[in-house]
């Protein structure tokens, strides 16, 4: 039984640079985000953690 159908790997040579660049400047703006709520979440657990 397969649960997981993996797609066939795309050769380095097809792949295209500006995507490249997209996912990259992507992840930078979502990692940005992710350590912002991090914070505000940590202060908010700190105030009301007795």
């Amino acid at each position: 039984m397969q649960l997981l159908e993996i797609p066939e790997q795309i050769r380095s040579s097809e792949i295209d640079e500006e995507i490249i660049e997209i996912f990259f400047e992507e992840i930078g703006e979502i990692q940005t985000e992710i350590i912002t709520h991090f914070n505000i979440w940590k202060r908010i657990k700190q105030t009301l953690t007795p």
